[in-house]
């Protein structure tokens, strides 16, 4: 991830200002980490789209003018160009950790944040 994008998702996750959630991007008004990427991207941008998408969490997709599929659960390819991130979930290649995992292994954004500060540039 570019060190940029990672300071401001940082700061984002640590401002208050976005509540917390697990398994998918967007659950009615809580966001995973990688959720709240997708609103910096369409901050900053002005693109993407956030969509109602009916499921057992009432959980919204996010999708860019140029993405061919919505995400429910990752990062669609507008912002992972956008953030440097390597895959959907913010995968370490050749191990099984990612931004995802440690988002959902807490019951708010702490672990996450640790995952960004020691493994940004890896992800």
């Amino acid at each position: 991830m570019k060190p940029d994008i990672a300071q401001k998702l940082i700061a984002a996750l640590e401002s208050g200002e976005f509540k917390h959630c697990k398994l998918r991007l967007r659950i009615n008004d809580c966001n995973c980490v990688i959720g709240v990427l997708c609103e910096l991207y369409r901050r900053e941008t002005g693109d993407g789209v956030w969509k109602a998408h009916w499921d057992e969490l009432d959980a919204f997709q996010f999708y860019g003018e140029q993405d061919f599929l919505p995400e429910i659960a990752g990062a669609p390819d507008s912002v992972m160009e956008w953030s440097g991130m390597k895959s959907p979930t913010g995968m370490i290649d050749g191990t099984n950790l990612s931004l995802a995992n440690a988002n959902d292994a807490a019951d708010d954004y702490s672990a996450a944040i640790e995952f960004l500060k020691q493994h940004a540039e890896e992800i």
